[in-house]
């Protein structure tokens, strides 16, 4: 498996997982538990892993869910 990202907040890292969980892309987290030995996140990062057949697939998905949906209704707006 090929570290495609790296996240210090564990939420975060969670949220990148459950993305590509839906769309079917084999991957894991690396050290997400890693703030429990001291430290913090900044000397040990949460790894999201990915196969290697599956990661520009993987990184594309992931750089799309950053961007701003443009007309799209955000949970504020009412539909």
């Amino acid at each position: 498996m090929i570290t495609l990202r790296t996240y210090s907040n564990p939420a975060e890292a969670a949220m990148a997982k459950s993305l590509l969980d839906d769309q079917k892309i084999v991957c894991s987290l690396a050290d997400e538990n890693s703030n429990l030995y001291g430290g913090g996140p900044l000397a040990m990062p949460i790894r999201l892993l990915v196969v290697e057949e599956q990661v520009e697939q993987a990184r594309h998905i992931l750089d799309d869910a950053r961007e701003p949906q443009i007309g799209r209704a955000s949970c504020r707006e009412r539909v």
